[in-house]
């Protein structure tokens, strides 16, 4: 997916005006593009600019582009954005810098491994709250599926096979060879019951390492 041409002007034109600190292309669409569904940018804005941010990006987003929106004041050592914790700060370090200069390669230079462990342990439960409730609930079965690959990519980072931005960069291809033929679990050809059992043994395995 490529970003709207009119979208870079207008980016380049808040950042000339002081509303932008920087643009930050990250996730999928960085790593696998060819397989993303949409494009996120992570948007620094300057605190004192946000009402005109908000006039100025009116409609400037169409639905393919799932945005995320930072003040600058925000970005703390004790960083959180949504259910995100601090290893979204790895991916922002690591995406496409479309306009202005990348604050958390400024503000981040090396993260607390374990801290990166923690905040990943600690969104993976939401996998496993969608997990549970697709058991009695199946019209999440969907959800559930759309979470099935990155849970286990998530897995390989926090059983230490990979580092974080290297995990996530495994597509679907490589992760159910990895499973198969470094760990011996195959992962081909399984009903979704069989899914949801395999993630239940990974879970069990990482809460008593991380809990």
């Amino acid at each position: 997916m490529n970003i709207n041409k009119k979208i870079l002007f207008s980016l380049e034109k808040m950042l000339n005006d002081g509303i932008l600190i920087c643009a930050i292309q990250f996730g999928s669409s960085v790593y696998s593009p060819g397989t993303c569904n949409d494009i996120d940018i992570a948007l620094i804005v300057n605190d004192l600019e946000l009402e005109n941010f908000l006039t100025t990006s009116k409609d400037l987003f169409c639905k393919k582009y799932d945005i995320s929106l930072i003040l600058e004041s925000e970005i703390t050592e004790d960083f959180y954005f949504g259910n995100h914790g601090v290893y979204l700060i790895e991916a922002f370090k690591n995406g496409i810098l479309l306009v202005g200069t990348n604050i958390f390669l400024e503000r981040y230079k090396q993260l607390n491994e374990s801290d990166v462990e923690k905040a990943v342990f600690k969104r993976m439960r939401e996998y496993i709250y969608i997990l549970r409730k697709s058991y009695f609930r199946e019209y999440m079965d969907a959800l559930f599926l759309s979470r099935y690959i990155k849970f286990l990519k998530l897995s390989l980072f926090l059983d230490g096979y990979f580092e974080y931005q290297n995990s996530m960069k495994l597509d679907t291809k490589d992760v159910l060879f990895f499973y198969k033929d470094n760990l011996n679990v195959n992962l081909e050809n399984t009903s979704i019951l069989e899914k949801k059992i395999i993630l239940e043994k990974i879970w069990k395995r990482l809460r008593e390492k991380y809990s």
